[in-house]
């Protein structure tokens, strides 16, 4: 790194001298790029004592890890050769940059570094050195790592909640307010900005800071492209991209990858193929499409998927529009679709792909029902919460629903008037506890229709668990039984109709027969499993629902049908 110029706090190390070999993996916050599994491939190569952590639970989302050789260190302190080492050795030197690796080294010092540096790989991208990973932010450690400069500039590149704790940390250090520049174009950056007395900038290029410091909440891309390039003029910066917040699962256009696949897949010629890096090993890769379509004088849309592929030697690339995953006609995908690619199998790639869809039709309902657009932001609303114990495998009950199922089911109830929702066909109360907790702001009652008396007990322990106990009404009595008591409930109308019952075509025709006249104009009409598995609803639904001029479908997602109450 070059020398730069400036007074430096004496708490600081001066830029360009050796680091102390202390920030290790416990700086690392959870929801850091490592953490959150954004390389498909990590190469740890330092300390026992730096690594170990970090190589086993707070990377477990990282596909494939490996181990290389500190020529500095005895074999008993080496990670890679300490006794008992489980992962298996990098196959290739480290003297560049590989697409969708990372590698992990203990400090800048570390031989591989100079050599990664020479080539051009980007720290923060292709490779990370723990000791320039600073602590999540709090009012007692802010400045950690920073050196605080008493006559140069600065500059800030981002001013949300991080930014602004920077910000006021430098000032209790006896940094001038004059001297902390801003580069947020936000008004509520700007305005806070101007609150500390601070200097906006609009062309963040156009200045000559001493230090930069990048703490963006959103346009990520944009912010670190600034970084990298007051980084190549020798300023001294630093990267604070510890948080999530902001990020969308997906990025892109037509094709969206997840940080993951953007990393380690290329174009295999055609934009809709894709191939990895010849030097990376075997490659999971999933996508999810969605395309939107003109039926019977109105929009909707379908997703299928996701489909999975496994690119190793004897699968070079992926083609995303090769369609394997069976549609019912006329609602098979289109060449001009919007796919969602992830380079793993996990479940957050076909429900963010959902969100994505439902935002299309609801956006301002999507984002207070699921404001999060990644799965490490998940929490926020009653229905969040269930989607993220589901995630880690705590969900309070099994929901036979697909990822991308559970997120368009309930979205799709947030839409809906608040007025008493109707379930046929609830079982242990999965879907009933989905629906529940994305209206769980209005409070409407929740109408569970099914015979199966020994569910009952388990549904109604689940919700009162949940706090939804007294929302649920239990009617146990077949769906053609239960018309009258279900009408009592539901005196000014139903805004929810989930039909899920008998899987019979009289069944399925029947319970729309019967309860489909509750809905009110507005009110929402779904079907699960409609799909050419199972014929005898598919049939019913897009054959006999989908021509009731009352109702429009809206969607097809995965399965399940999503219609709207016309008139």
């Amino acid at each position: 790194m070059s020398a730069r110029s400036g007074a430096i706090h004496p708490a600081m190390p001066a830029p360009g001298t050796a680091r102390a070999r202390s920030i290790k993996a416990s700086s690392l916050s959870s929801r850091h790029p490592l953490c959150l599994g954004d390389w498909p491939v990590v190469v740890f190569s330092g300390t026992n004592e730096s690594m170990n952590t970090l190589a086993g639970e707070m990377t477990a989302r990282v596909i494939w890890k490996f181990v290389a050789e500190d020529p500095r260190l005895p074999a008993a302190g080496d990670f890679a050769r300490a006794s008992g080492a489980m992962l298996p050795r990098w196959p290739h030197p480290i003297d560049r940059g590989v697409p969708g690796v990372c590698f992990v080294l203990d400090d800048e010092d570390h031989p591989a570094a100079a050599a990664l540096v020479s080539s051009g790989a980007a720290h923060g991208d292709a490779w990370i050195a723990l000791d320039r990973i600073a602590p999540a932010p709090s009012e007692g450690n802010a400045l950690h790592g920073i050196p605080v400069s008493t006559t140069g500039t600065t500059l800030l590149l981002g001013f949300g909640h991080q930014g602004q704790l920077l910000a006021r940390a430098l000032l209790a250090a006896g940094v001038p307010a004059a001297q902390i520049l801003v580069h947020d174009d936000s008004v509520a950056a700007q305005t806070a900005a101007e609150a500390l007395g601070l200097t906006r900038v609009s062309d963040a290029l156009a200045e000559a800071p001493q230090v930069v410091i990048a703490t963006p909440l959103m346009h990520h891309e944009r912010i670190e492209a600034l970084r990298r390039a007051f980084e190549a003029r020798g300023t001294f910066t630093v990267d604070r991209r510890v948080s999530a917040a902001g990020l969308d699962a997906h990025t892109g256009d037509s094709i969206r990858l997840t940080s993951g696949a953007r990393r380690a897949l290329t174009s295999a010629g055609p934009a809709h193929c894709l191939q990895k890096h010849p030097e990376l090993p075997p490659l999971p890769v999933q996508w999810t499409s969605v395309d939107r379509i003109s039926w019977r004088g109105h929009t909707m849309y379908t997703l299928r998927g996701p489909q999975r592929r496994t690119l190793d030697a004897t699968t070079a690339f992926v083609d995303l529009l090769a369609r394997e995953v069976d549609a019912p006609e006329p609602f098979a995908l289109s060449p001009d679709g919007t796919h969602f690619v992830d380079v793993d199998h996990r479940s957050e790639g076909p429900l963010f792909a959902a969100r994505w869809l439902c935002e299309q039709l609801w956006p301002e309902i999507t984002a207070r029902t699921m404001p999060a657009r990644h799965a490490a932001d998940l929490g926020a609303t009653a229905f969040e919460r269930l989607l993220r114990a589901w995630l880690d495998v705590r969900d309070p009950v099994p929901a036979m629903l697909t990822p991308s199922q559970r997120g368009a089911l309930g979205i799709a109830a947030a839409a809906a008037p608040s007025l008493p929702i109707v379930e046929i066909g609830s079982a242990s109360g999965g879907s009933g506890l989905l629906l529940a907790a994305a209206t769980a702001p209005a409070q409407t009652p929740l109408i569970s229709i099914d015979p199966d008396v020994s569910t009952r007990d388990l549904m109604r322990f689940v919700f009162e668990r949940e706090g939804f106990g007294s929302r649920l009404v239990t009617i146990v009595q077949p769906s053609e039984a239960a018309v009258e008591e279900t009408r009592r409930h539901c005196r000014r109308g139903a805004g929810i109709l989930f039909i899920d019952g008998l899987h019979t075509s009289e069944g399925v025709r029947s319970d729309f027969d019967l309860y489909a006249d509750l809905l009110v104009p507005g009110g929402m009409l779904l079907f699960h499993d409609v799909c050419p598995a199972i014929q005898s609803v598919m049939s019913v639904v897009l054959g006999d629902v989908a021509r009731d001029r009352r109702f429009a479908l809206l969607a097809l997602v995965d399965g399940l049908a999503i219609f709207q109450r016309r008139t």
